[in-house]
């Protein structure tokens, strides 16, 4: 059902995209400040709308059991380059980045795809629940031990202690007005924590209420 629903809004989703896209570019005529600042926010939400889309279709493929591994050989620096790339855009938020990884090249086997995913679900979620502050996102290989470690640092709200348990589970929503403020299908922890399945990966949380959580991600390579 869930699969059959995502592929069915995506088209019409797209379309809306497409076409105020369009109207905003002025393609189908000029339109004045007010008209373009609205059709940026119909453009961002349904962005917004398209992301948790594509989620629910990655977590239909996960449990029907068709996420499987797809081991390459990858170099830390330049997955991390291209993932820095995307967050250059600036964020309506008094929130700086902080990118902390070795620039030299070093080469290490797992699955790039999934690991990019990881990390980028990490980063969205300390960005939705950080207003003002930082994020940082720091990685170290070690070729004794083959083992890969990244960390997604924010200074936002932070997460009770007892709710750390369930932040992993499929569409869960922490029973706070906090998380229901931010809105989400509540799927991008739980796609993280069953890729890291898949990779053989962990991770751990470390969190305080108000001054911020701490996830940190270990592979082997």
């Amino acid at each position: 059902f869930l699969s059959v629903m995502s592929h069915g809004l995506r088209t019409p989703l797209n379309v809306v995209m497409g076409y105020s896209q369009m109207v905003k570019d002025g393609i189908l005529g000029q339109i004045n400040p007010e008209q373009e600042s609205a059709l940026e926010k119909v453009i961002v939400r349904s962005k917004d709308l398209l992301s948790m889309i594509s989620e629910i279709l990655q977590v239909t493929s996960i449990e029907a059991g068709k996420v499987k591994a797809e081991m390459q050989e990858i170099y830390l620096a330049e997955l991390l380059d291209e993932l820095r790339s995307t967050y250059e855009i600036p964020l309506d938020k008094k929130l700086t980045f902080n990118w902390d990884y070795p620039s030299e090249p070093r080469a290490m086997r797992t699955d790039g795809g999934k690991l990019k995913h990881i990390l980028q679900n990490l980063i969205n979620n300390a960005i939705k629940f950080t207003d003002e502050g930082h994020v940082t996102v720091s990685a170290r290989y070690s070729r004794e031990t083959k083992i890969a470690e990244f960390k997604v640092a924010d200074t936002g709200t932070g997460i009770q202690e007892d709710l750390l348990p369930l932040i992993f589970e499929m569409f869960r929503q922490l029973d706070s007005s906090q998380t229901r403020n931010h809105g989400g299908a509540g799927v991008g922890l739980y796609i993280v924590k069953k890729y890291l399945d898949i990779l053989g990966g962990k991770i751990q949380v470390e969190s305080q209420v108000g001054r911020g959580s701490v996830f940190t991600v270990t592979i082997p390579c």
